[in-house]
């Protein structure tokens, strides 16, 4: 605590104040208001007045604690900063001192060479014309010998540019010998490297490891300076000694730093990591061991923490290190090209010294506070004291003044006058009691008004409202009411011909549990006769009304229209389970009825039939999407004609739909789809459009499984089948077979979508294409191989169809692409054939990837990637592609050929083959289909259509290839039928790029010697 008489005064003051209080509080237990308002004013300031004593000391005694902590931080942090600072100042200030001797080291060296430089120089010029050139040198060598420097350490030496040593003063005795291969400790070459600096330079420094004058040894460090010397063939040089210059340039800083030391508060020292002191307190002594009163080994922590990088300790310090015992705080640095630390340090005395000067004057500036303080609250004291003594004398004057209105108004029965009053709180009491009157007049007029928007409320609401007693008599009803029911004006009661039967029954027992308090509202969904004779849906509400002795009044009767609600939720129940268009089963409500049909006994003769429209996205495509609903429709209208005994009938996606029936007695499955079909298949007439469809359709035993979903998968599998093509009749019943057919095509699927992200798994290979006339390589068709890692060699005729199925034959054509482009660019830098555009690389696009916008920028950007000609590509289609789109094939045909690609329609024979669309299409080669090359030797007719093909495609300039030649035979009849180049097992077999190597080298050399 703060002992000083300010803090006395603060506590007597309330002190005395209390047992004032006490004496007046306790003279009296009643009396009027005045002494009451008085008791409590002074209970009020006496309360006060301790608070605010209380408070006042406390705050500065915690403000006392908190500025002296903070003194005490702040005093030393600056000793602190102010120790780590002049550490920081001696440390760099070694270093400077290192760095500059070092810097003069060189420059003295540099001087003593330019200087013996000069020496020889002069007598160069000198005796030049008089002495040999050997001569000149022993001269200058003879003169250069006795010279010293850096205390006769330093001597001169010359070396010629082939490593002669014409001077060695240390050494006399490998003067005249070959210094070339000379090295130190460190395998330094030295000599060489002064001639390489002599040769490129004409100078500089060389750090080398050699002997020292009165030392035994080659290890001790010399730094050398060299010069060449142009009249003599030779360098100049000389050097020091590091060990020796470093141990000079230590003492010296060290005794710098010796006499900076000082016997102030503040000090700095400096001791080797073994302990002994280099300056500061003992200096030149070990004082590893020395101890302070703590038992701390002062000079080992402080090594400890400079190997650590530095920092602070606080410690007593030692006797045997200063003249007198006192706490100290040092900061150090490690040195650790010395091997050392250097560091600074604070007598702790000084600082608590300042630190109890600062406390002192904190002392008598807080005493003054609290003087001020306990004058400010006497002062506050007599104030408060005053002001509670007129409050109590005021607060009398208007008691009086208000007794004696209240007596006038209880006199005369009128309002209460207040113009006497002048106290205002009890001119409030008044007013209040005016309020209270006026309120309750205003409240009865509002009781009025609020019954009256209550009945406007209830007869523009926009339902049907009533209120009704218990026996149904109508007490109240809107317009909506009397315009929806069938009353007349003198009807007062609800009838029960106005609700259906059910919605009666709900009425009447809701209103009979009202009457006897079971049920206090109710919500009921019921159908009522409008006015009009019609029966609409409402959604009524029921709510009693009892009156204050909980005895029932009145129930409010409300119903809203909700007949278009209901016709949509059962609109959207009817969408759930069939479908907009066609009226059929949806696939959801399908699965529900199989599940209910396959729940009982099932008869053999019953099959379910899946079944869609071929080709109908062309339908909607060509005539648009309002005849493609118009067929939709008329199917279902005739799957729903086709037999009485039709079970279930469904539409589950866009054209796809069932049907469940049983066969007719000794029917066939066969026989009852070839009726079906017949009727579902009939041409339909829309507008003056004739419609021809046609279905594919599967077939499932229902009897083979009660899984709705098994049963559904069998017959989209057969299906799927039959639209892929292997079925010819359209039409196919499910066997286990098929769903092992299922599996493959989803398994190898799954691979052939994994090996789409790993392309090193389609390879590619090259059959050659040979010209008969002249007889040479024409170029190659580039086909795909695939090698999975498990399934080993895939067969192309099992996975490419499966990728057109399947939407991915777009990126494996694009794979296959970029592929034949790398392999074509590499041709392109390796054989003569290829860069003279003699030989043409095939590439096959299918029709997806012929059509996709991308196409043309892909074959653009390869031939761009790669630098290829595109005279040297084709692009192989076939007629499908051409017929698809024939005005977006025509558009990128013209773009290839203006690129300079050429064109080849691509298994010609198999498709269309239509000799009309060559004219349309500008195409440059026709490759006859392996089908028509196969019976050419044969018959006839093969013969005439090949000729037929040939004769047109030369009339309209294409190059006519045949396909699949096989045969020596088929190979003369091509040849005699004039065709232009073959391409087959005969002439060569499909290869690698690496097998192509002989072809490509010889195109010249036709493959088959026995043709003439």
């Amino acid at each position: 605590m703060i002992s000083f008489s300010p803090t006395w005064m603060l506590v007597m003051i309330p002190a005395v104040i209390l047992l004032a209080a006490a004496v007046v509080l306790g003279s009296r237990r009643h009396g009027s208001l005045r002494h009451l308002t008085w008791r409590w004013n002074l209970l009020f300031i006496v309360a006060a007045l301790g608070f605010l004593s209380f408070y006042t000391l406390q705050t500065y005694q915690q403000q006392f604690y908190r500025r002296t902590e903070q003194i005490e931080q702040q005093f030393l942090q600056q000793a602190r900063d102010q120790i780590r600072q002049r550490a920081s100042f001696v440390h760099d200030l070694i270093l400077d001192e290192k760095q500059g001797g070092e810097q003069q080291l060189k420059d003295d060296l540099r001087q003593t060479v330019l200087q013996a430089v000069h020496l020889a120089h002069t007598l160069v010029e000198r005796y030049q014309h008089e002495l040999a050139p050997d001569a000149l040198s022993r001269l200058v060598v003879e003169a250069l010998r006795p010279l010293r420097h850096r205390n006769g350490r330093g001597y001169l030496f010359a070396t010629r540019l082939d490593g002669t040593e014409l001077l060695f003063a240390d050494h006399p005795e490998f003067e005249g010998r070959n210094m070339l291969d000379m090295k130190d400790q460190d395998g330094v070459y030295y000599v060489r490297e002064m001639i390489r600096l002599s040769r490129q330079q004409g100078e500089g420094f060389v750090a080398y490891r050699i002997s020292q004058p009165g030392e035994s040894g080659w290890g001790h460090k010399k730094i050398a300076y060299i010069k060449y010397v142009p009249e003599l063939q030779a360098f100049i040089g000389t050097g020091e000694y590091l060990e020796s210059f470093e141990q000079e340039m230590r003492q010296r800083i060290i005794d710098k730093l010796d006499r900076l030391v000082g016997d102030g508060p503040l000090s700095i020292f400096g001791a080797s990591y073994a302990g002994v002191s280099l300056f500061g307190p003992a200096k030149g002594q070990n004082v590893l061991n020395v101890q302070d009163r703590n038992g701390v080994f002062v000079v080992r922590e402080l090594i400890r923490i400079a190997q650590d990088g530095g920092g602070f300790i606080r410690y007593q310090m030692p006797d045997s290190l200063g003249e007198r015992h006192y706490e100290k705080i040092s900061y150090c640095l490690p040195l650790d090209m010395w091997n050392c630390y250097v560091g600074a340090g604070i007598d702790l005395g000084f600082v608590e010294q300042n630190i109890a000067n600062s406390r002192q004057q904190l002392m008598v500036s807080l005493r003054q506070q609290l003087a001020q303080g306990a004058l400010s609250i006497v002062i506050l004291g007599v104030i408060l004291w005053a002001i509670g003594h007129r409050l109590s004398r005021s607060i009398k004057d208007n008691v009086t003044v208000l007794n004696e209105a209240l007596e006038a108004v209880a006199a005369d029965g009128c309002e209460v006058e207040l113009d006497e009053v002048k106290f205002d709180e009890f001119i409030a009491i008044g007013q209040a009691a005016n309020r209270m009157l006026e309120q309750r007049r205003i409240a009865q007029e509002e009781l009025n008004d609020t019954r009256l928007r209550f009945r406007t409320a209830l007869e523009q609401a926009p339902l049907l409202v009533a209120l009704i007693d218990s026996h149904r008599q109508i007490l109240f009803s809107n317009g909506m009411w009397h315009d929806a029911l069938p009353m007349d004006g003198e009807t007062a009661r609800i009838e029960p011909d106005w609700f259906s039967r059910a919605s009666w029954l709900k009425f009447d027992t809701a209103l009979e549990q009202m009457n006897t308090k079971r049920l206090g509202q109710e919500r009921l969904d019921i159908t009522l006769k409008t006015r009009q004779g019609v029966t609409r849906h409402y959604d009524m509400a029921l709510a009693a009304v009892h009156q204050a002795n909980d005895k029932l009044d009145t129930i409010l009767v409300m119903a809203r229209d909700i007949t278009e609600r209901r016709q949509a939720e059962e609109r959207l129940t009817w969408l759930a389970h069939y479908d907009a268009l066609t009226g059929l089963s949806n696939r959801n409500h399908a699965k529900v009825q199989l599940e209910q049909l396959l729940a009982d006994s099932v008869p053999p003769e019953r099959w379910l039939l899946m079944f869609d429209i071929n080709r109908f996205k062309r339908i909607n495509e060509i005539y648009g999407h309002a005849v493609g609903d118009f067929v939709l429709k008329e199917l279902s209208r005739r799957l729903q004609a086709l037999q009485p005994a039709t079970q279930i009938a469904a539409r589950l996606s866009s054209n796809e739909f069932i049907i469940v029936v049983d066969l007719a007695e000794q029917e066939t499955i066969e026989e009852m789809v070839a009726r079906f079909r017949a009727i579902l298949c009939a041409p339909l007439q829309y507008g003056e459009t004739r419609l021809v469809i046609d279905t594919r359709i599967s077939g499932v035993e229902c009897q083979q499984t009660q899984d709705v979903a098994e049963l559904l998968h069998r017959a989209d599998v057969a299906l799927r089948e039959v639209k892929e093509g292997r079925i010819r009749q359209g039409f196919l019943c499910y066997d286990e077979h098929l769903d092992q057919i299922y599996q493959e095509n989803e398994l190898l699927e799954k691979a052939l979508r994994l090996a789409l992200q790993s392309p090193e798994q389609f390879q590619l290979h090259f059959q050659p294409i040979w010209s008969l006339n002249p007889r040479q390589l024409k170029g190659f068709e580039a086909l795909v191989r695939w090698q999975h890692p498990t399934f080993g060699q895939i067969a192309p005729s099992r996975f490419i169809p499966l990728a057109e199925k399947r939407a991915l034959i777009v990126p494996l054509g694009q794979i296959i692409f970029r592929r034949a482009c790398e392999t074509l660019a590499q041709w392109l830098k390796q054989y003569p054939a290829v860069q003279q555009q003699q030989i043409r690389l095939s590439v096959n696009m299918a029709p997806q990837q012929f059509v996709t916008e991308s196409f043309i920028e892909e074959i653009k950007a390869a031939l761009e990637q790669w630098q290829l000609p595109p005279e040297i590509l084709c692009i192989e289609i076939t007629e499908t592609s051409l017929m698809e789109e024939p005005e977006l094939a025509i558009q990128r045909i013209r773009t290839l050929k203006e690129m300079g690609i050429a064109i080849s329609i691509d298994d010609f024979g198999t498709g269309y083959s239509s000799l009309s669309y060559l004219q349309q299409f500008d195409v440059d080669i026709i490759k006859l289909d392996r089908s028509l090359v196969v019976n050419i030797a044969e018959t006839r007719s093969a013969q005439r259509i090949i000729d037929a093909v040939v004769r047109l495609g030369h009339d309209l300039d294409l190059t006519i290839v045949a396909e699949g030649v096989e045969t020596f035979e088929q190979l003369e009849q091509l040849r005699l039928l004039d065709c232009d180049a073959i391409q087959g097992y005969l002439t060569g077999k499909p290869c690698s790029a690496e097998g192509v190597d002989g072809w490509l080298k010889a195109p010249q050399q036709f493959p088959l010697s026995r043709l003439n």
